[in-house]
């Protein structure tokens, strides 16, 4: 066998350049790693902080939504407390008017009258009105006729004495101011039932 002979200078110049081209070697190595962990460690940290940011942002539309179910069912219960209570009003609505139907009916105007049937401009007149019943008020309403029709007035009356289911309610007033002819019409109501006294519209009474 041939055995080539290396000088010794040479030898270790040979053994220092692959120490020195393994070691940048080395190092760019390392280099290269360092540098793709690091860039993997900022894109992980984006990720994490797009991840927290989607978090909180799922946690507020939750709470949100949470908020609006508490009020959905505040008010269904305040709707169907008012429906309860609507309820109650239109059952003792339809009481109350079935309770006046049943007392109007029972109410009935036996007498009206005006006095004097003649009176002077602005003197006293005396109205006076009989019911058969309990009424809440009575009233009378005076019209004009020919050339006083412009004229009308209601005035209520006041209770002033009972004889067993008859009540009689009276009130005095000055009479019209112009001469004529006046008509009057008697009212009397239990809640808002009126009765009236019919077949009696053309009572009148003459201002002289």
């Amino acid at each position: 066998m041939v055995y080539m002979r290396i000088d010794r200078n040479k030898f270790w110049g040979w053994v220092v350049v692959s120490l020195l081209v393994g070691l940048l070697v080395g190092l760019g190595v390392m280099f290269i790693v360092r540098g793709s962990s690091a860039a993997t460690v900022t894109t992980l940290e984006k990720q994490v902080a797009t991840l927290s940011a989607q978090s909180k942002e799922a946690s507020d539309t939750i709470a949100a939504m949470q908020a609006s179910l508490a009020s959905a069912e505040a008010s269904i219960t305040d709707l169907t407390a008012k429906n309860s209570q609507l309820t109650s009003d239109l059952a003792t609505a339809k009481a109350a008017a079935k309770k006046t139907t049943v007392a109007a009916g029972s109410l009935t105007i036996t007498s009206r009258s005006v006095s004097p049937q003649s009176v002077e401009a602005s003197h006293t007149l005396v109205l006076t009105v009989k019911v058969t019943g309990h009424p809440d008020k009575v009233r009378m309403q005076i019209l004009g006729t020919g050339s006083v029709s412009s004229y009308d007035q209601t005035y209520y009356l006041s209770k002033v004495s009972t004889s067993g289911n008859t009540e009689t309610w009276r009130r005095s007033i000055k009479a019209p101011a112009k001469k004529g002819v006046y008509r009057y019409y008697a009212g009397a109501f239990i809640g808002t039932k009126k009765v009236t006294m019919p077949g009696v519209s053309a009572w009148t009474f003459q201002v002289k």
